[in-house]
């Protein structure tokens, strides 16, 4: 956002511990028994809504939520557990209901899905995240090489 001359913030909307969803636990490789801290929060640009971001962290990497301030990263970078590698995906869909509310636009309206699983150097999943961008905010370019 800084590079875009805009002042980046968020809203969060909740930090928890809890066990995890089969959405979550087939992403993270982890068992159902085990906990994880979930991370909601709405990304802004210039105090404007652009993004809805859920991220979810295995409970043996980050033991509380409390540890998170405004820095996901940050926060594991102090106990260690820094993303080395990350696989994305995106796609697209409209706006629910509650997501046309919390990014202040239509339902229906196009967003941008990106998914994410970020590894450790051990090849361990440490964070599993899904974040939905306005679709008229965004604007990504991709730069392939042979």
């Amino acid at each position: 956002m800084e590079s875009r001359g805009l002042a980046p913030g968020c809203i969060w909307i909740s930090k928890d511990i809890s066990r995890p969803s089969p959405t979550e636990m087939m992403a993270l490789g982890i068992a159902a028994g085990e906990q994880v801290l979930r991370f909601r929060r709405i990304r802004t640009a210039d105090g404007a809504p652009i993004a809805i971001e859920t991220s979810t962290v295995p409970a043996r990497f980050l033991h509380s939520p409390e540890l998170v301030d405004s820095s996901l990263y940050e926060a594991l970078s102090t106990v260690g557990a820094m993303p080395q590698r990350a696989i994305q995906r995106m796609r697209s869909r409209p706006a629910s209901e509650t997501d046309a509310r919390l990014l202040d636009c239509e339902p229906g309206a196009p967003l941008l899905i990106m998914e994410r699983r970020c590894f450790l150097a051990s090849e361990q999943i440490v964070e599993f995240s899904e974040t939905r961008y306005r679709g008229d905010v965004y604007d990504f370019v991709v730069e392939l090489h042979r």
